[in-house]
């Protein structure tokens, strides 16, 4: 039996198309992970970054970013040099977008991009409270099935407990996402990050994160463990469980759970690039 242990690091970088600069202020983010990202706010930027990242071995990138004020992600000004990175070169694209607007789909259908990623959310308060958006969850949900009738290959994200660590619409994204078309299913889990409003929050309770995590049960893709969730104290259960669920990869696992796998007679793969590829 073969897990796989997903270490994107620097064979698969992070871009940020927006650099540190967002128009939203989410309570659980307040631009934090923007930080760790590579800027590249043109295209003249982002082909520096290309040749640069492909002269030091990667295999590929996330094109990402922070956001506009409707939500969306300012990534059409990039969509055709992404297409010739997809003809011209043998670098993987994840291409991560928020809301999405009509340009964002046809941007995307330009790039042809090895993968989308979009965050799913299935709570209005949520999108309202959270992410601070006059917008509804549906607008999020909605998004599946433009992507789906676009034949547009696509990893929704659920992050469990993103409101304040509270269950509140992880259910209807999973089962949104399980009626998709979808490649993969990623599952997170609320990190309260010093210096937003989340800070002092408690994550959401392993019970919780079980009981939302059970419900993909019967996804018809693989299921990963992505990047962004607790990982101090107990919180390696999450990963010990999604294994007893049939979760095919984490995102940087546990020496906790490594161990544990390999005596349930699990071998580990290690791939350095984004869970969703």
């Amino acid at each position: 039996m073969k897990l796989i242990a997903y270490v994107p690091g620097k064979r698969f970088p992070s871009i940020s198309v927006t650099g540190r600069a967002c128009a939203l202020n989410c309570a659980h983010c307040n631009r934090h992970y923007l930080e760790g990202m590579i800027p590249a706010e043109n295209p003249q930027r982002l082909i520096e970054v290309l040749e640069r990242i492909s002269g030091e071995g990667a295999e590929g990138f996330l094109l990402s970013g922070g956001a506009r004020d409707d939500g969306s992600v300012p990534i059409e000004p990039f969509a055709h040099l992404i297409r010739k990175v997809k003809i011209y070169s043998d670098l993987k694209v994840n291409v991560h977008v928020g809301l999405m607007r009509d340009s964002t789909l046809q941007a995307l259908k330009i790039m042809h991009p090895d993968m989308v990623s979009l965050d799913v959310v299935g709570s209005d308060e949520t999108v309202q409270e959270v992410y601070h958006l006059d917008r509804k969850a549906d607008d999020y949900l909605n998004a599946l099935n433009e992507l789906d009738a676009e034949g547009i290959p696509h990893s929704p994200h659920i992050t469990i407990g993103l409101h304040y660590g509270k269950i509140k619409g992880e259910f209807r994204a999973i089962d949104a996402v399980k009626t998709s078309k979808a490649k993969k299913m990623v599952i997170n889990a609320l990190i309260p990050t010093r210096g937003t409003e989340m800070e002092g929050v408690s994550p959401p309770s392993l019970d919780d994160i079980k009981k939302v995590m059970k419900e993909s049960d019967g996804f018809h893709g693989e299921r990963v463990i992505g990047c962004m969730r607790p990982r101090a104290g107990d919180y390696w259960e999450m990963e010990r469980y999604a294994i007893e669920l049939g979760f095919t990869g984490i995102v940087l696992p546990t020496e906790k759970t490594k161990k544990w796998a390999e005596k349930e007679g699990y071998e580990w793969e290690v791939r350095e690039r984004c869970c969703v590829l």
